[in-house]
């Protein structure tokens, strides 16, 4: 049976294109593809045109589309991981780095807007401390 949506499955699909159906920085799309609920699940639904307009190149939609049915069937899919866990592919072979935590925040300007982005932890002390911020940083 098919698993669950979880938001983790989209970021986890995307690093399998990477490796494995050699989509180049497919993980660059996955705030672009959760904004429009577009997951792993129903990715070869999707017009090719709504995935032109997030900026996926032509030949990656069809990498995409052909691997997310088999990836969504497949083992990978339906068990967690931990952000140590290794693709099962590559189990026997240590990492060419090591894997680093990363954040997602949210910039609030005090004026309006504001944007999404991840990066790695905060650390105290890290950044200007005496420079006038126009925003709030939420994680």
């Amino acid at each position: 049976s098919p698993p669950i949506l979880s938001p983790s499955q989209l970021s986890r699909f995307l690093k399998h294109a990477e490796t494995d159906l050699h989509v180049q920085d497919a993980t660059v799309y996955e705030w672009k593809l959760a904004a429009q609920h577009i997951g792993p699940d129903i990715l070869s639904e999707i017009d090719d045109k709504t995935l032109l307009g997030i900026g996926i190149p032509t030949g990656d939609i069809i990498r995409l589309k052909k691997g997310c049915t088999v990836w969504w069937n497949g083992p990978d899919a339906k068990r967690r991981r931990s952000n140590t866990d290794q693709s099962s592919r590559d189990k026997s072979k240590s990492p060419t780095r090591p894997l680093q935590k990363r954040v997602a925040y949210k910039k609030k300007y005090f004026g309006g807007g504001g944007c999404h982005f991840t990066g790695p932890p905060m650390i105290p002390g890290d950044g200007d401390n005496d420079a006038t911020m126009d925003y709030n940083l939420w994680y």
